[in-house]
């Protein structure tokens, strides 16, 4: 990423990234954390109000030599008003809990490194109040091993802050999903009922492909607590499965890429619940089906209508990038004039990165030969 002038403000690129915007130094304008799925090396990039540079405070030494990372997330979890930091370490490394205890020293962070039962392969975590408790808690899914014969674990990380010094405790939820390898998931409140929710969408040896749609019903305080609903959703592997509200309703909608029962799709289905209708309609558009892949969704153009910038393999093309502009009088989706049709194998984020009011975007990649 070339960020021009005179001095060399260039960064540094990884292979196999994993990244995420936030403003964790509460400026009000959004910093970037990055790692890498298969090197150590973990950074922080904080706006200075012109570019991203590397971190240079003391305070936020915190990031370095990690460990090869799965996910990255960020939020206020002890409730002290300072952004923590947990990230999963990639093939079954355990995980970093990064936890402020000072406003003043936010270098002074509760490790939890190796985690005994958190051996998570793949993982993909957020940082929600899953019983309406008024406390955070770490929600992780991810695979026991990297092989066809992994299981998909459901782990629901606690932090107990009752003394000095604060707990982890983990329990292990798997048993209320269905064990879905080569699957994809995300979290939202599809049925704005307050509580997180979950998709999931993969294989598995007896059902074959599947997207299960979990509608969480844990009672407020109560043990955790899921049941299957009804869908018509399109069951892939291999992709990307995304809660989105595409159509700035209000309400989430349900993005799904990879390879299904008949080739690779790439898939909109949009939430009527608050219309009293209970199927997900799709909707049709001009997008390739594409697998192992990146995406993420927002108004780049600032034009009222949701973008989409993705990274992965399509059939025919090979690796690709791109971002595809939707266009509201077709009601189709077309290729940007923004091209970066020379990065492959990328992570990519929309956020305004400079507080401008409008989308930026990240990426990070290496460029084709």
């Amino acid at each position: 990423m070339n960020q021009g002038g005179i001095i060399d403000y260039q960064v540094a690129t990884v292979s196999d990234p994993v990244l995420k915007m936030v403003d964790i130094d509460g400026d009000d304008d959004l910093d970037v954390l990055y790692g890498s799925k298969n090197s150590a090396e973990t950074k922080l990039l904080q706006f200075d109000g012109q570019r991203l540079i590397s971190n240079t405070e003391s305070k936020y030494n915190f990031v370095s030599n990690v460990g090869k990372l799965s996910d990255i997330q960020v939020s206020d979890i002890n409730g002290d008003g300072i952004q923590d930091v947990f990230m999963s370490l990639n093939n079954g490394e355990g995980a970093h809990l990064y936890l402020s205890n000072d406003s003043s020293n936010v270098n002074d962070f509760l490790s939890a490194t190796g985690l005994s039962d958190y051996k998570l392969y793949n993982a993909k975590s957020q940082i929600v109040d899953l019983n309406n408790d008024g406390r955070k808690e770490i929600i992780s899914l991810g695979l026991t091993n990297n092989t066809s014969s992994a299981e998909l674990k459901l782990y629901v990380l606690d932090l107990e802050v009752m003394s000095t010094t604060p707990a982890l405790k983990i329990n292990d939820q798997s048993d209320k999903i269905t064990n879905l390898t080569s699957s994809s998931f995300d979290f939202g409140d599809y049925d704005g009922d307050q509580d997180i929710d979950f998709l999931i969408s993969g294989y598995s040896a007896s059902q074959g492909l599947s997207s299960i749609l979990y509608d969480n019903i844990t009672e407020s305080g109560g043990a955790f607590s899921l049941t299957k609903t009804d869908n018509s959703l399109v069951a892939v592997q291999d992709g990307t499965t995304d809660f989105i509200d595409f159509d700035s309703d209000g309400d989430l909608d349900i993005i799904l890429s990879g390879t299904s029962i008949d080739g690779d799709v790439f898939e909109i289905y949009l939430n009527h619940l608050n219309e009293g209708k209970t199927d997900w309609p799709k909707i049709t558009t001009n997008l390739s089906g594409i697998r192992n892949s990146k995406i993420d969704l927002g108004d780049f153009n600032s034009d009222g209508y949701t973008d989409i910038i993705y990274s992965g393999t399509l059939t025919g093309e090979g690796e690709v990038t791109k971002l595809s502009e939707y266009d509201p009088a077709t009601k189709q989706y077309v290729a940007s004039a923004f091209d970066i049709s020379d990065i492959i194998k990328a992570t990519v984020e929309f956020g305004d990165i400079d507080g401008d009011g409008d989308l930026d975007f990240l990426n990070c990649r290496r460029r084709q030969e």
